[in-house]
């Protein structure tokens, strides 16, 4: 369960970005946001995953307040949740690197292949030579590939799958999408 309790952020000293957030969200519930840009909603999720902390209140992953958290907790809580944030990025390694984070060898290629599926980016897969271990740009292998922005997307909430976390944020998650 996550709650926010009377949560409120400010950048600088007069420009308050959140102001008295108060939120609950029980495991398995889904929760979408919407507002108009500059409304706060990447701010709010960025505190959910620890990456800000709060001026004031508090937010609570079941019981336990993030802003107490220890160093050492924080990248526990950090690998429990899947995030896609709108600004994203891939690096120029291959497919399952992409999706993995890390050195993919050890790693069950099936594992991969099903979080690509549940992002939408398989047919891409498929349609690559190389398939998992296709380069994502040209920049270091020029049989690489440029992938389109939604097909980044795609391919970047992977990740996010992949980890089969126990939360789920998705920033924005099909901006670059065709409708």
């Amino acid at each position: 369960m996550i709650q926010l309790h009377n949560v409120s952020l400010a950048y600088q000293k007069d420009a308050t970005a959140l102001n008295a957030i108060n939120l609950k969200i029980d495991k398995g519930e889904f929760v979408f946001l919407t507002g108009p840009s500059g409304a706060g909603k990447t701010t709010l999720l960025r505190l959910l995953y620890g990456a800000l902390t709060p001026t004031r209140g508090q937010v609570l992953i079941d019981g336990k307040n993030v802003s107490h958290m220890t160093a050492s907790q924080i990248p526990f809580l950090r690998r429990s949740v899947g995030v896609v944030f709108q600004d994203f990025k891939l690096y120029a390694t291959d497919i399952k690197e992409n999706v993995v984070m890390d050195i993919a060898d050890e790693v069950q290629k099936d594992d991969i292949i099903n979080a690509i599926n549940k992002s939408g980016f398989g047919s891409k897969l498929e349609a690559l030579p190389d398939g998992l271990e296709t380069a994502v740009t040209q920049e270091f292998d020029e049989n690489g590939t440029d992938l389109s922005g939604g097909e980044a997307q795609k391919l970047a909430a992977s990740r996010a799958f992949y980890k089969e976390a126990g939360m789920l944020i998705l920033d924005e998650p099909s901006s670059a999408l065709d409708p």
